[in-house]
């Protein structure tokens, strides 16, 4: 169809339109007169249109590269410890306890986005220095998100207290749920084990707390404690004895519909590997399969979260310690299956460009 023979048509049309009454008809035209109408009246053999009628395929999203460490835009001092990332529309929201930032600042919890899990911003800090820092400490240990009763709520150990801070929005500001200092207190017969980083965990319409429980002066044992939400435990006390091998720096997490739980021997500091741990059931007992996650060499610290792509690849987001200058660092590298098994490869942080995850629409929460 010529523009000149098109633009005839639009004013017959606009004009009979018009003469029928008063309402308003908008069309939006290109703005450019040079930029081509589509014609819907091209042949079916020759449209744009697949052999059964689709619109075409919708493009596929541009695949970036990454390298490790992953660097926090125009915040390159960051330093990242045990993180953990919960996916709210669209958007990852990493939280990060913090040794002291490169130059000199340091919230007690830092909120970092992003929409890749490759691309992070500084967002703001999650707790407010000024109000809690007299109260709660300025050393936090293990921040956990996540989501419960409609609320976004992080665990984080300071001064030998657990503590849960609660804000209704995942890049709001934090505060202690009872507000006072947001204490949980455990059920008699627990307590907090050395390196107490502490879960919830759901599964179905259960809930759990995952506790590092005290079983002598250095040694603790893994526990599930059921919940009723994420600040009350059961009553009577309903509690899940996973594993007594005085396992450090639990991250349990469910891939492929099987149940893992990455940890490592307490006290083997530097050289102790990530080891895989599986059960059944969430609820355990889990037995060492024999096979080893990642290598502890470069002193990672922790597994902080799993998270699964587009593609239905998983990957994982953990801290490393680089050196005393830049201190921890976020790494994020895919998990791949061996033997069945799920592992990072060769067992060690990648430190060579690779793909990006691929994400396209909305996906499920990391694990």
């Amino acid at each position: 169809m010529s523009k000149k023979v098109f633009y005839s048509a639009l004013f017959v049309l606009l004009f009979s339109m018009n003469s029928c009454g008063n309402e308003e008809v908008v069309f939006d035209l290109p703005e450019d007169p040079d930029v081509e109408v589509p014609d819907d009246d091209k042949d079916d053999d020759g449209g744009d249109e697949g052999e059964d009628g689709d619109e075409g395929e919708t493009p596929e999203p541009i695949i970036e590269k990454f390298i490790n460490p992953l660097n926090i835009k125009d915040k390159n001092s960051a330093v990242i410890l045990d993180p953990s990332v919960i996916k709210v529309n669209e958007k990852f929201y990493l939280f990060s306890a913090s040794e002291g930032w490169t130059d000199g600042t340091r919230p007690l919890v830092g909120i970092f986005e992003s929409e890749d899990l490759v691309n992070w911003i500084f967002v703001k800090e999650a707790i407010s220095t000024s109000k809690y820092k007299d109260k709660i400490g300025d050393w936090l240990q293990g921040v956990r998100i996540f989501k419960d009763s409609n609320k976004y709520c992080i665990y984080f150990i300071s001064n030998n207290k657990l503590r849960c801070f609660i804000s209704d929005t995942p890049n709001g500001e934090f505060e202690a749920y009872d507000d006072n200092e947001g204490i949980i207190n455990l059920p008699d017969g627990f307590e907090l084990g050395y390196d107490p980083i502490t879960s919830f965990i759901t599964d179905g319409d259960k809930k759990y707390m995952l506790l590092r429980n005290k079983s002598g002066d250095w040694d603790a044992d893994l526990y599930l404690i059921e919940m009723v939400d994420y600040k009350t435990f059961s009553e009577p006390t309903a509690s899940f004895k996973i594993s007594d091998e005085n396992l450090q720096s639990p991250s349990l997490a469910i891939i492929n519909n099987k149940y893992y739980l990455f940890t490592k021997n307490a006290f083997y500091f530097g050289a102790e590997p990530y080891r895989i741990f599986t059960s059944d059931k969430l609820t355990g007992n889990y037995t060492y399969t024999g096979q080893d996650f990642l290598d502890n060499s470069k002193n990672v610290n922790g597994i902080g979260s799993f998270v699964k792509d587009s593609n239905n690849d998983y990957w994982a987001l953990y801290s490393v310690f680089v050196d005393d200058t830049q201190k921890h660092k976020l790494y994020l590298d895919k998990v791949e299956f061996e033997n069945g098994f799920p592992q990072i490869k060769g067992l060690k942080p990648s430190t060579t460009e690779q793909l990006a995850p691929v994400f396209k629409k909305e996906e499920q929460n990391p694990q």
